[in-house]
């Protein structure tokens, strides 16, 4: 008996839906994408097949997956469009992926190829995940204005996890500070409110909240919040912002340690000196941290400038690279110095140039390290 056209496109997308889980399925176990991503991909497929079932002249469904939403942006949307059939997607109508697809192979993908890309899906699929990731790319832009838009597109229909959720909010909390011109404002302090009902040590909305309460005039409230930022965990970065924001609620509010005392309690201060230094190259960066002696992993780590080794170079106990052992548990340690790029994105990477061993924490004194590279 033969079939109907609609009959034989009904079989074909059958046999693609069951050709990408296999392609999706044999990805996962050869290592190449993880389970999180494949999880994604077959949300998307799923979303792709009921377009491809739907009338041309019926709106898509919202149709919402329930992966957990990933820290990186674009590798999932990466990962899709490696996968499949150019044919069959050209075939089944997904002319846009098509052309996505071609542009990837071809290496021709822009910025703005991507953006409009990130749009369309978004638009079409209408799911909390697209959205989001909308959202990230606008970010990179500097256009938090569409970022904004986009979480809150997000976030109109939030996934069941709060962990998730927290996600967005979060990223949603900075584009509404920067397209603000980083002025506080009641839907900010709103956000902020949300993702500390879920996650009271949110180092990011602890940072925002410090934000709230200096422009009210609570510097000492600032300074709490700020210190505990940095004791939930604030990254390296947003640690030194944090602690410059503490010094200058401490000068702004007469705010003495007395009355909210410093997180500061252990430190050991070194000089570094390089006889050579025009053999540094533009993109050098120094690795100057604490560790215990026979313990590879540094207790406390600058990554610094060859500007910055002008002055004093102070590590404390809250300058651990992660949660653990700090300063204040040490009682010697091994200073190093490593040289690295910075292009680098592992803290524990470089050459070791300098080194100054059994070195008692908490001393009077400043160490000098002499480096000739």
């Amino acid at each position: 008996m033969k079939r109907t056209l609609a009959q034989n496109a009904e079989a074909d997308l059958t046999n693609f839906s069951n050709v990408r889980a296999s392609e999706i399925d044999e990805e996962y176990q050869s290592g190449r994408i993880s389970h999180l991503e494949a999880t994604v991909l077959k949300a998307d497929l799923v979303t792709e097949v009921e377009i491809a079932q739907s009338p041309k002249t019926k709106k898509a469904s919202f149709v919402y997956a329930s992966a957990k939403l990933p820290s990186q942006v674009f590798a999932l949307i990466l990962v899709l469009a490696t996968l499949g059939s150019v044919a069959l997607y050209q075939h089944l109508g997904f002319s846009r992926e098509v052309f996505f697809t071609d542009q990837m192979r071809q290496g021709a993908i822009t910025q703005s190829d991507m953006s409009e890309f990130l749009v369309y899906r978004a638009n079409k699929n209408q799911r909390t995940q697209d959205w989001y990731f909308v959202g990230q790319d606008k970010i990179a832009q500097k256009d938090y204005l569409g970022a904004q838009l986009a979480f809150e597109k997000a976030l109109v229909n939030p996934p069941e996890d709060p962990q998730d959720v927290m996600v967005i909010l979060t990223e949603y909390a900075q584009s509404v500070f920067f397209a603000n011109e980083r002025q506080v404002v009641p839907e900010l302090e709103g956000i902020v409110d949300q993702i500390l009902a879920i996650d009271a040590s949110n180092s990011t909305a602890l940072g925002l909240q410090g934000i709230i309460e200096f422009d009210r005039g609570a510097y000492k409230e600032a300074i709490i919040v700020w210190q505990k930022a940095i004791q939930s965990g604030a990254s390296i970065a947003e640690r030194e912002g944090l602690l410059q924001g503490i010094q200058q609620a401490r000068e702004i509010g007469a705010v003495g340690v007395d009355q909210v005392a410093s997180l500061i309690s252990h430190k050991v201060k070194l000089n570094i000196a390089i006889s050579n230094p025009e053999k540094l190259t533009d993109n050098a960066v120094f690795l100057v941290y604490a560790k215990l002696p026979l313990r590879p992993m540094p207790i406390a780590i600058k990554r610094l400038t060859h500007q910055d080794l002008m002055a004093d170079i102070e590590l404390t106990n809250i300058d651990n690279l992660m949660p653990g052992v700090t300063l204040a548990q040490a009682k010697k340690v091994d200073l190093v110095i490593k040289l690295a790029s910075s292009t680098d994105q592992d803290l524990t990477k470089g050459v070791e140039i300098g080194k100054l061993t059994n070195v008692l924490v908490n001393q009077n004194k400043v160490f000098h390290i002499s480096i000739d590279l």
